[in-house]
């Protein structure tokens, strides 16, 4: 029998309440999104969807920090906008 990730639901945080109860409710929403994201799929599933997490970050880590900002050379910005 193969494993599968269990349903999660996200419960909705209270709009309306003390400052407090508010952003508690707030942070476990957040911390459920991937659990909630991640049900029903089998274990090569997520296997395969690490290995895809894993190749981008690799990828991401060999820009140069100014490609990515978009000021390297030849590269003129201003504001917003970028030349």
């Amino acid at each position: 029998m193969t494993w599968t990730a269990p349903e999660v639901t996200r419960r909705d945080w209270p709009q309306v309440a003390p400052e407090r109860e508010m952003l508690d409710g707030l942070l476990d929403w957040h911390r459920q999104t991937p659990l909630h994201k991640c049900s029903g799929l089998t274990e090569a599933d997520l296997a395969a969807y690490r290995e895809t997490v894993e190749r981008s970050r690799a990828a991401v880590a060999r820009v140069p920090l100014e490609r990515t900002l978009g000021t390297g050379s030849g590269t003129r910005c201003a504001g917003s906008t970028c030349t």
